[in-house]
């Protein structure tokens, strides 16, 4: 937890001055030192499930460790490499697991070529999603209808909705389209029908459609009827409320008259 206590820290040889509690990965990035991640997103908790912002932490007396800097809180005299032979080895290992179950995915391929990996030892699985869970946490956390969740554990988890029914609480925001790291989250938005669905090796799995709501005065999208009601529900609208876009309720358009 964050304190209000002064803390010096030292990253890579240079001294930064922070508050104690902060996670290590922010202060990087406000310093301007690159690490990098696939699980992370300033809009939901840290969960340090991808591995790969790992960095080394020491206390300048012997001791050293090699920590999640995503959810690792920095303390006064904290020592930090952030590219040690040691994180660079375990960054290779966990791209090294990441290639051989996403081989065909640009973000892991780029990250492995810059750690000096074409070919993982490990057996080539056909993946696209990496498990790290930002859909679920962004779902939760900022949407807060819980239509997905992590199923299982180990070699048997996924991604999919709650104990994998067939019933979900989705209401298509598309929030978890873009916060995916790896795109394996697909949406579509054609002849007033949103598309959401999930794709492995070409086949598309938990393919859901929504109908799109419509401004009646200039006919701009809105979003879809699921997503609208959704708002306006937990926020106290009136019921037409979203009869108008932001842009014709502001300016005071009036609906177009219905044609027969």
């Amino acid at each position: 937890m964050q304190s209000s206590e002064a803390a010096t820290i030292t990253i890579n040889g240079r001294t930064v001055e922070t508050t104690a509690g902060r996670y290590l990965l922010d202060v990087c990035r406000e310093e301007g030192i690159p690490i990098p991640t696939l699980c992370h997103h300033d809009s939901v908790a840290p969960a340090g499930a991808c591995r790969l912002c790992v960095v080394e932490a020491r206390d300048g007396k012997g001791w050293s460790r090699v920590v999640v800097s995503c959810i690792y809180p920095v303390w006064d005299g904290l020592i930090v490499e952030t590219d040690s032979p040691r994180v660079v080895a375990v960054r290779r290992l966990v791209l090294e697991t990441l290639l051989a179950r996403c081989p065909k995915v640009p973000v892991i391929q780029d990250l492995a070529r810059q750690y000096g990996i074409r070919k993982p030892r490990f057996p080539v699985e056909n993946h696209e999603c990496i498990l790290c869970g930002l859909c679920v946490r962004v779902c939760s956390e900022v949407v807060g209808v819980h239509a997905l969740s992590m199923q299982g554990r180990g070699a048997t988890k996924e991604c999919g909705t709650p104990y994998l029914g067939s019933e979900s609480t989705c209401i298509g925001c598309g929030a978890c389209v873009a916060v995916c790291p790896t795109g394996c989250i697909k949406m579509t938005d054609r002849n007033g029908v949103r598309t959401i669905w999930h794709e492995e090796d070409g086949v598309r799995s938990s393919v859901r459609t929504f109908r799109l709501k419509f401004c009646k005065a200039c006919g701009a999208l809105i979003g879809p009827e699921y997503q609208t009601e959704y708002v306006r529900r937990k926020v106290g609208l009136p019921e037409d409320f979203y009869d108008l876009c932001n842009g014709c309720r502001a300016t005071g358009r009036k609906p177009r008259a219905a044609t027969a």
